[in-house]
């Protein structure tokens, strides 16, 4: 499969819906490693790839968290300082967006720097994110919160309330997961080709593991 980095397929310039969307299926990937052993450790923007045919974003590498971290106290914060790091990742998109205010070849910022300006950094993210976003940069954090978790108990409050979850662009939800106008066939893709993206990548986290 042919691959290219999340710069030069153009992240930065999309929509912030589209990047909603994109960092919710990112996130999701994440998730399935976590609970599969797994750890990411590299976010790097240039480490980061979509499929050019399938739209499915993916991560360059996986390593086996037992490997790295014997304590389950530490596995624990690894996998915090993954979904850290992820944060960093998209505010640093957000960032970089259609004004160029940073340019992503300088690398991510540094998370304690975000996080001890919360009035700067909480001006780039989506209003519907906020609550999402303070969490993780809130020094108090002790279990892995996921972005994608944070949604679908969105689209759940919702449908408890009598609204539709349906993914359209009525809901909040449905913005975070929709992208708007000639993007919407990214959606389409990858909500077709996520999961077997996601098998892909665990197989060979899996193949990594089993030779190491």
């Amino acid at each position: 499969m042919d691959k290219i980095n999340i710069v030069d397929f153009g992240l930065p310039r999309m929509s912030s819906d589209y990047k909603r969307s994109f960092f919710y299926q990112l996130d999701r990937q994440l998730k399935m490693i976590h609970q599969n052993g797994g750890i990411v450790q590299n976010f790097s923007p240039f480490s980061i790839f979509v499929d050019e045919e399938t739209r499915t974003p993916s991560f360059q590498s996986v390593y086996p968290a037992s490997k790295y971290f014997f304590d389950e106290g530490d596995q624990r914060q690894a996998r915090i300082n993954d979904i850290r790091m992820l944060s960093t990742l998209t505010f640093c998109m957000y960032l970089a967006g259609e004004e160029a205010e940073y340019s992503l070849e300088n690398g991510l910022l540094q998370f304690d720097v975000l996080k001890n300006n919360m009035d700067f950094t909480c001006t780039y993210f989506p209003e519907e994110d906020l609550d999402y976003y303070k969490q993780i940069f809130d020094d108090e954090m002790k279990e892995p919160i996921y972005y994608s978790d944070y949604i679908d108990q969105k689209m759940n409050s919702m449908n408890t309330r009598g609204n539709s979850i349906s993914l359209s662009k009525s809901t909040e939800a449905g913005r975070a997961l929709s992208p708007k106008n000639g993007e919407a066939a990214y959606v389409n893709y990858v909500l077709t080709f996520s999961i077997v993206g996601t098998l892909v990548m665990l197989g060979a986290f899996l193949l990594f593991y089993i030779l190491s």
